[in-house]
């Protein structure tokens, strides 16, 4: 199992605040445990107190991934798929998404402002 600390925080009056709200996990698929039981992909949730929460979850594998909703107060919901390490603690801003139909990490690509024409490449 590997620990995921999450930290939220939202604008203050002249320092941040924490956030409210619930982030919930879900995997990405069905999958047999270590003593042969069928795991259901079903969600939890994780409240957040005082803008921080820890959760303990399984690493995910290349035959699924974490699918992650933020229900934070005043904002939309925000879902993603991330793959979780087998090595812990990580923060969870640290976690990479993973493309929905491959679960290969999502690679980003971005104009280069320094040199047009060219573009960055990373995750």
């Amino acid at each position: 199992m590997t620990v995921v600390n999450i930290s939220v925080q939202v604008p203050g009056n002249g320092f941040p605040a924490a956030a409210e709200g619930v982030v919930r996990w879900q995997p990405t698929s069905r999958r047999i445990g270590v003593d042969g039981a069928l795991i259901l992909p079903a969600p939890f949730a994780v409240p957040l107190v005082a803008g921080v929460a820890s959760v303990n979850v399984e690493p995910s594998t290349d035959a699924w991934a974490w699918r992650v909703t933020e229900f934070f107060e005043g904002q939309f919901p925000k879902t993603k798929i991330v793959a979780v390490p087998a090595a812990g603690p990580v923060d969870y801003t640290d976690l990479l998404e993973v493309d929905p139909a491959t679960l290969d990490i999502a690679m980003t690509v971005i104009p280069d402002p320094a040199n047009p024409g060219f573009y960055l490449i990373g995750a």
